[in-house]
Parts: C-alpha cells; sequence; structure tokens
C-alpha cells in the first residue's frame, strides 16, 4: 500500500517524503546483500453474479438489511470454516440509496467460552479477507486467540462483495495496460543529470496521465454513481454493522489489520473510540498523508553492478518468451520486480538467483516469473480492475492536478537522493491519478486521529519495512499516546508475520487473553536467518509448535503457499 498521488507535492510535505521514501531507498542495500548470496446491471437492483461455495445467484436488492447467511465453504474440509454474507446499507447517510452484500468467511472459535468476533483485514486495497481466513485462518487462530471467531470480509469492491468494481467489461484491464507504462514501469536513462532524462519522463508521465484519465471515464461511464460507495469510510461503517449484527449492539469491536487493514484500523479507533475492544494494527500506514494531503564482494561494487544492469536495459531490454506471459524486461519492469521482491524476505534468495540469472546470462525468464506463485495467482481473483483505485480515490479529497513536469521533477529528486524506486512505486500501486477520479463519495473520514480510546490497541511495525516505514506506526503511537503501545519487529519485510518472530506473536497472545500490553519500547528478534530460512535459535517443545503455526501463516504472507 502506497501514499496517494497528491502527496508527493508541495513544500510543506518535503521533509516527510523523504521520511517515507527513505525507507525504500533501503532496497538497494539489500540487494547488495542479496547478491552475496547468488459485468455490472445499474438498475437500482444489485444482481449478484457469483456467491461462490456452490451458492446460487440472488437478487440482494430484495434482501433486507441485517440479513446474514452461513454455509459449509467449499473446498475445504475444516468443519470450524463456514462462509456467508451480511447485507448491509449501501449509504449508511441515505436509507433509499439501497444495500451492499459483504462478502464473509468465518473460523469458529476452538475455546470456550467464547469472547466474540474478530474482524480481519490483510491488506491492500485488494486483499480478500474472506479468502484469506478461507487460506490461513485455521493457524492465525491458532497461533494468536482459539477463543474468538475470527472472521474475514471483503472491503467494498473488493473480491465477492457488492457492488463491484467492474470499470473494464470482461476482466479487460490487463489488455488496457499491456506494454504501457503502468505494465512496464518507467524507464528511467542511465544520466539523471541529464535534460533529455527529464524530457524522456516527462513523455512517460503524459502517457500514465492519459491513461489514468481514460480508465477513469470508464468507471464513471460502467458504474455511474455506485463507484461512490468503495471507501474506506464506508468500510468502517460496516465494521461497526457487522459486529453489532454478530455480537450485539453493546459489543466492543475486535480487529486485526494489516497494512492497509492498518489504516482501516486508524479509521476504526477514531471513528468509534467508545465502542474499540481488542485491536492489532501491523504494517502501519500513515492514515493523515493518506486521506489529506556470493561473499568477499563488498556491498558498493554490488550495488554498482545493479545499478550498470538497469542502466543497459534502459537501451537494451531483454527478451523473455519463456517468460509467463511471453515479453521484454526493461529497466522499469526490472525496478518493480525487485521492488515487490524487497517486501517479502523468505524469497530472497530467489530473488538473488534470479538477479544473477538475469545479469550473467541475459537470460530474464526467473526475474520476469517472480512472485507470481500460487499465493500471487489467488490474489489476483477471476479478473483484474480498478478496485484499489476505487478504495484509494474516494478516501482522497480532491486537489488540482499537478503537471507532468511537476510528478517528474519531484519524483526524480527522490530518485537522485533517497530511492531509486519512486517511479516504480507510481507504476505498481493503484493510487495515482486519483486528480482524474469522478465521484464524490457520501462521507470521508479525514480524522482527528489522537482520540481517546476505550481500550488500548496494540501497533506492531517492522523496523526495515520497505512499504509502510516505522515511522509511520511511531506516529500513530504518539498520536494515540496512552491508548496504544507499540511493539518494533527487528528485521525487514511488510509487516510483522513476513518473517517469524515468535515473541511478537505472544505479545498478541497476551492482549487477546487478557488485553496486557508490553511496556513502551518493546522491541523483538526474528527467528528465521535469511536467504537459508534456519532457525536462529533452539526452541522449547511448545514453542516448535508455535512455530509451525506461525511459519505457515508467513508462507502465505511471502506468497509462497
Amino acid at each position: 500500500m502506497r501514499l496517494p498521488l497528491r502527496y508527493y507535492y508541495g513544500e510543506e510535505q518535503k521533509q516527510r517524503k523523504r521520511v517515507i521514501w527513505g525507507s525504500a531507498g533501503l532496497g538497494i542495500l539489500l540487494l547488495g546483500v542479496l547478491f552475496i548470496w547468488a459485468r455490472w446491471p445499474h438498475s437500482g437492483e444489485f444482481l449478484s453474479g457469483r456467491l461462490g461455495d456452490g451458492q446460487q445467484s440472488i437478487n440482494i436488492g430484495k434482501l433486507k438489511i441485517g440479513t446474514i447467511r452461513w454455509w459449509p465453504c467449499s473446498g475445504t474440509d475444516n468443519a470450524s470454516m463456514e462462509c456467508g454474507y451480511i447485507v448491509v446499507p449501501l449509504d449508511y447517510q441515505n436509507s433509499t440509496a439501497g444495500v451492499a452484500k459483504i462478502a464473509l468467511s468465518r473460523h469458529k472459535a476452538k475455546k470456550s467460552p467464547n469472547k466474540g468476533t474478530i474482524l480481519y483485514n490483510p491488506g491492500g486495497p485488494g486483499g480478500s479477507g474472506k479468502r484469506a481466513i478461507i487460506q490461513y485462518g485455521s493457524p492465525l487462530q491458532a497461533a494468536i486467540a482459539e477463543d474468538y471467531d475470527w472472521v474475514g470480509f471483503d472491503p467494498r469492491g473488493i473480491g465477492e462483495t457488492e457492488p463491484q468494481v467492474h470499470c473494464f467489461p470482461d476482466g479487460g484491464y490487463r489488455a488496457f495496460q499491456s506494454h504501457t507504462v503502468l505494465d512496464q514501469g518507467y524507464d528511467i536513462p542511465p544520466n539523471l543529470n541529464d535534460p533529455q532524462t527529464r524530457k524522456a519522463l516527462i513523455l512517460q508521465q503524459h502517457q500514465a496521465d492519459a491513461l489514468f484519465k481514460a480508465q477513469f471515464e470508464l468507471c464513471k461511464k460502467n458504474m455511474r454513481e455506485t463507484l461512490r460507495y468503495m471507501g474506506t469510510t464506508s468500510v468502517v461503517r460496516d465494521i461497526d454493522f457487522i459486529t453489532t449484527t454478530l455480537d450485539g449492539k453493546d459489543a466492543l469491536i475486535n480487529y486485526y489489520g494489516v497494512s492497509y487493514g492498518s489504516l482501516i484500523g486508524s479509521y476504526l479507533v477514531n471513528m468509534f473510540p467508545d465502542r474499540i475492544g481488542r485491536v492489532v494494527l501491523d504494517g502501519i500506514v500513515n492514515p493523515i498523508l493518506w486521506s489529506t494531503n556470493a561473499k568477499g564482494e563488498n556491498i558498493e561494487n554490488i550495488e554498482q553492478r545493479i545499478q550498470n544492469f538497469l542502466d543497459t536495459l534502459y537501451n537494451e531490454p531483454i527478451p523473455t518468451a519463456e517468460a509467463t506471459p511471453p515479453g521484454i524486461l526493461t529497466s522499469g519492469r526490472a525496478l518493480i520486480r525487485i521492488y515487490l521482491g524487497l517486501q517479502h524476505p523468505l524469497t530472497w534468495k530467489e530473488l538473488a538467483n534470479a538477479l544473477h540469472t538475469a545479469i550473467q546470462e541475459k537470460n530474464a525468464t526467473l526475474l520476469m516469473n517472480l512472485g507470481k506463485g500460487p499465493t500471487a495467482a489467488k490474489k489476483e481473483g477471476p479478473s483484474d480492475d480498478l478496485q484499489r483505485s476505487a478504495v484509494s480515490c474516494n478516501d482522497n479529497a480532491p486537489f488540482d492536478p499537478p503537471t507532468a513536469a511537476e510528478v517528474v521533477d519531484e519524483n526524480l529528486d527522490v530518485v537522485k537522493h533517497v530511492s531509486r524506486f519512486a517511479f516504480s512505486i507510481m507504476a505498481t500501486e493503484q493510487d495515482t491519478g486519483c486528480q482524474f477520479w469522478p465521484v464524490t463519495p457520501p462521507e470521508r473520514f479525514e480524522g482527528p486521529w489522537n482520540h481517546k480510546l476505550r481500550n488500548p490497541i496494540l501497533i506492531h511495525s517492522n523496523k526495515l519495512d520497505p512499504i509502510t516505514p516505522i515511522a509511520s506506526g511511531r506516529l500513530i503511537n504518539t498520536l494515540l499516546q496512552g491508548s496504544s503501545v507499540l511493539v518494533a519487529r527487528e528485521g525487514p519485510g511488510h509487516c510483522s508475520f513476513s518473517v517469524p518472530s515468535l515473541s511478537s506473536v505472544k505479545i498478541s497472545q497476551q492482549y487477546f487473553k487478557d488485553g496486557t500490553l508490553p511496556s513502551a519500547g518493546q522491541e523483538c528478534p526474528i527467528d528465521i536467518s535469511l536467504f537459508t530460512n534456519t532457525l536462529t535459535r533452539s526452541l522449547s517443545r511448545e514453542d516448535e509448535e508455535l512455530m509451525k503455526k506461525v511459519n505457515t501463516i508467513s508462507l502465505y504472507f511471502n506468497h509462497i503457499l
């Protein structure tokens, strides 16, 4: 998850920008270590296209608000797992607007007494909470809290929740962006100080702006006003509604949110501060910026070798006929592959091997296919569209469109002084182009972010997270002073489960058990050596069993399962 486009502009944001981009700037140093190791109707009635799990299509426009249904999930023999949906108001400010159907999955509590529901979101925007609980809800529950029902939900516009985002008929978004700057990334000439570099990037930015404008015009044409109801503010009201329906009107809200899920959590605790029970946020997104505006070779030589490779790719892309799909490896695409790989430390050995093969043998198939494991494929779902844009752009307050030159100048400054990944993030994350967004949501929460909460929350943040820097975790901890405790996990990776840390997990266990939080300044080591993926220490029998569960979760977070 990334910051909105408008964050990158404005003098008052320069210093904040460097804190955020500084985390991404760890990428080149980490790479040195790597190399050492060698169709939607709009008549007013929502027609369910597919419920999944063998259920028949239902005209949910005829269902009453508050309707909830459960059934056995298909494809699993876990008797504790259920799938379902709940019908909620489409617009909490207008009762005549209609309804939405929120897709759910539930892993029922294993221990008694049942303490209620923990709602779970795995990130994005775009991650399916329903699918996450089906995939790894069992080890997650066993590792953290077995006396709660764990409920995954697909947020507005995501996964099986309806109305769905269908800007492109028949899943045509891939074809729309194929072989454009949004697909291949920005190609950056080797000489950053050459005026021609700036001109080349401005031309690419003009292409990106035209693509953003065209895709959002399609959204407006094909979805009309339905597009308004996808923002995080509505998602949080859904969480409140779901908790009331499942646990009662006086029940406290329990929630576990990762990455973008942490942003949902920041909205949640500040929109409903008096209803907060147990809340864990992991991999922290800054809500203010989101909603407002081989051994023996030294690191320097390795960094230069990678940079030389990227510079060569600018003029000489590598054809990859054996990749899936076939194509060419450009400098922009290579940067995207590296940037995405840095999020998943348990796959760094494969990233190092892919880079080595591309540089030494001019064979980029491994690098082009990187990150396309089983979980990554499942995350994409039946079709790709602009689900993420629907969330992030509805969350953004309107802003004046920057010129292509302003975009390029700001990001060139980042590339020169902070991180080579600036333009890669622009192409990778669907949070850009919101200056062309065609609708206004019925409600947009923009703070304040410092409410006094009924119960304190737990914050997990990695010291070397390349996506959501620990600076954001410290900010939330400061804003919620007296209502939160920050736990800093050592090492790299996006979110605490990216590399197993039993001490982090045990802190969450105790918190859900009785509300106990660690003292301020708590730091937790990782328990896995990177590249070898072996334990850093011997474990007790009890910890060995816990590690099995945590490792399974980590494999999903690293897209290995």
